[in-house]
């Protein structure tokens, strides 16, 4: 259980591209629905009816929950031997796999078992059910199957279908039928009743922004903000082991503050103790804060922290005694000022106060690129760090001299507060802020670059412990690599089980100037920073940066998928890792001498599970058959676990049968995983296909 908590209004994704021309910040969910996926925007009817049930609602609630389930201990993962895929366990209800398979999805349980949902029709008449069941690895069994959208019949083909993991080991399933969104929540091995459907505590419509978060307790908290018309916010939590068999949610509560006329976005972080602390963001004038306590007493809303509008949208984060440290920018063009807050129950907000200081004496400014800096990091339960490219000079930016700053924040102290600033001494001294940025690693770490306008210099420092590395030159290398005239663009991947970078290179003064492409393992620090490998197979050769699923695995290696290799005469898919011990990579060709065409289809998704627990990477290719008279086309798996020297391969389904892939068919847990897949009738058969990879 992670100690620390970010809230997340626009919180910054991992995976972010790094060049001298490249600047990119992702959204990354911090348990909340309303990041992921496309929206949905059915009718708002029945709203009416929920206000007038939350008027009604007591200013405080108060419940009970049993801590008599103690969760199965997870230890880091030993892998023994290559990925071995078992057989396709047939996992969709229907026994004659007559019926379609429209959306399916995989979770990995605490106890190492694997959740699929799916969404299958019932009849044909354009009805359909989630369905979901549970799958035992060691035997390769799956468990029967038990239906979550309580015989409604109001699931469509459409439906969008997701499995969240809480920290706290619990799955969330949401989809969509009828009029508007549901949730259950599978906890300590049983499901939820349902909470946002029309007979559930709290209806939720398609427009609604639904957030959750979870307790080490067990218990989960679900909000929900109505997404048009009137503003109104309500939270309930659930108790999975009181209040019936399958558990039990509070009565919600209502969390609109008084005279707020904004829609309102609700943050939740859950507590060691079973409570939570809760923002609620609604119109100007920062969030407002409020607690819920174990037994269920809701606390008044605090007043709003005393940081402006907030307009660059704030983040904070929950520190182990569960005080808040909120960050937001303020301001007006293209530099703005970072300030600061925190929160007590017993205290409130404090004023606001600038963070953003290039020293102890200077106000300080942050470039603004319209979107939220990735400025407050974690580096322990009680202590953060401000990390930011920042001016001493009033605006415009081009015209100010921009210096990377950290300052750490120690919550242990008698009068918590912020360190004096540092200058990170990176890269060259310049004006503007175009070549400069801050991302946040997979693992939440915070790495610093600077690159120059002729792509031949990026300069970063990282930390990945609890001190800054020397600054690196990451273009510095052997002859050859990235001498004279190469201008190189990069992506840095990965954290504390190790820093990789992929490389782009363009030589303007040869014949072709495209060069390949080069990964590594780079080392912070050293010079040169890295031991370098074209990604080049057969004379196909990767030709850019930009890759398709990089992804830094838990055995500390690094895979990267590209489409668009290039052997001067046409584009063929590869497949690279670098297994981090100094070896070459593993490159295959994932097309075969009789397909006309193959490319990815599903790729790993996010940062393996901290603690050691993931060590596997497993990609999809969907490929079509030369001559093929059939409309099917095959599916083939490739897999690493950081055991071996060479990549592992399986078709899963030729073209006798026609696959179907989903956002969330790719499991990547333990040394393996696994792969969920549908099947149409090109042999007379539906059927959602399961296979487990250890």
């Amino acid at each position: 259980m992670r100690s620390t908590r970010t809230f997340l209004a626009g919180s910054v994704g991992a995976l972010v591209p790094l060049g001298f021309l490249l600047f990119s910040l992702g959204g990354a969910s911090c348990g909340s629905s309303s990041s992921g996926g496309p929206a949905n925007t059915p009718s708002d009817a029945g709203d009416a009816g929920d206000d007038a049930d939350a008027s009604a609602l007591p200013d405080v609630v108060t419940d009970t929950a049993s801590d008599a389930y103690v969760a199965p201990e997870a230890g880091p993962v030993t892998c023994t031997k290559p990925p071995a895929f078992s057989a396709e366990i047939h996992a969709s209800h229907n026994p004659d796999s007559l019926r379609n398979v429209a959306g399916a999805a995989l979770a990995t349980l605490p106890t190492g078992a694997v959740l699929v949902a799916y969404v299958e029709a019932v009849d044909d008449l354009g009805h359909y059910a989630v369905w979901a069941r549970t799958i035992d690895p060691t035997t390769a069994t799956a468990a029967d199957d038990e239906r979550l959208d309580v015989d409604a019949d109001q699931v469509a083909a459409g439906a969008l279908l997701t499995l969240s993991t809480l920290d706290n080991g619990a799955i969330v399933a949401q989809w969509t039928g009828g009029a508007g969104k549901r949730l259950r929540v599978y906890q300590h091995g049983k499901w939820s009743p349902e909470v946002l459907g029309p007979d559930g505590a709290m209806p939720a419509t398609g427009a609604d922004t639904i957030a959750f978060a979870g307790a080490p307790d067990g218990t989960v908290m679900v909000s929900r903000a109505r997404g048009t018309g009137a503003p109104y916010s309500a939270a309930t939590v659930y108790h999975p082991d009181s209040g019936g068999p399958r558990g039990s949610w509070s009565t919600p509560q209502t969390l609109d503050l008084d005279g707020a006329t904004g829609q309102p976005t609700i943050q939740a972080s859950g507590r060691p103790d079973g409570s939570y602390v809760v923002l609620v963001w609604q119109g100007s004038g920062g969030p407002s804060a409020r607690t819920r306590g174990p037994a269920g007493a809701w606390s008044t809303p605090s007043d709003r922290a005393g940081t402006g509008d907030l307009s660059g949208q704030p983040a904070g984060i929950v520190l182990d005694d569960g005080s808040v440290v909120l960050t937001g920018t303020e301001g007006a063009g293209d530099t703005r000022e970072v300030m600061w807050s925190t929160w007590t129950a017993s205290a409130g907000w404090t004023p606001a106060r600038l963070v953003s200081k290039p020293t102890s004496a200077a106000i300080g400014l942050v470039p603004f690129r319209g979107g939220v800096e990735p400025d407050l990091f974690r580096v322990s339960g009680m202590k953060l760090e401000f990390v930011g490219w920042v001016a001493a000079c009033a605006t415009p930016a081009a015209s100010c001299e921009f210096h990377a700053t950290t300052r750490l924040y120690d919550g242990t102290a008698s009068n918590p507060t912020w360190a004096d600033p540092v200058d990170l001494a990176i890269g060259p001294t310049m004006n503007g802020p175009d070549f400069a940025s801050v991302i946040r690693l997979e693992d939440g770490h915070p790495l610093v670059w600077r690159g120059n306008a002729t792509g031949n210099e990026l300069d970063f420092k990282v930390r990945l412990g609890d001190t800054w590395s020397d600054a690196t030159n990451l273009f510095a290398g052997p002859a050859g690599t990235f001498d004279g005239t190469i201008r190189s663009t990069a992506q840095l991947h990965g954290g504390a089980i190790g820093l990789f970078a992929l490389v782009g290179r363009v030589n303007p003064a040869a014949f072709p100037p495209s060069m390949p492409a080069l990964m590594g393992k780079v080392t912070p620090g050293s010079t040169p920073p890295g031991a370098w490998n074209p990604v080049s197979f057969a004379g196909d050769q990767m030709l850019s940066s930009s890759a398709i699923g990089a992804y830094v695995d838990g055995a500390g290696g690094f895979s990267v998928a590209s489409n668009d290799a290039n052997d001067g005469n046409s584009t063929i898919p590869l497949l690279a890792h670098d297994f981090g011990n100094g070896t070459a990579p593993a490159i295959v060709q994932v097309i075969s001498g009789d397909e006309s065409n193959a490319s990815f289809a599903a790729v790993p998704a996010g940062a393996p599970r901290p603690g050691g627990l993931d060590k596997s990477a497993i990609f999809l290719v969907m490929a079509t058959p030369t001559g093929s008279t059939t409309p099917g086309r095959r599916l083939r798996a490739y897999a690493y676990n950081g055991q071996g020297t060479a990549v592992v391969q399986k078709q899963l389904a030729n073209e006798t049968r026609q696959p179907r892939l989903f956002p969330q068919s790719v499991l990547n847990a333990g040394c393996g995983g696994a792969i969920a897949y549908a099947v149409d009738p090109a042999d007379g058969s539906h059927a959602l296909e399961v296979v487990l990879v250890q």
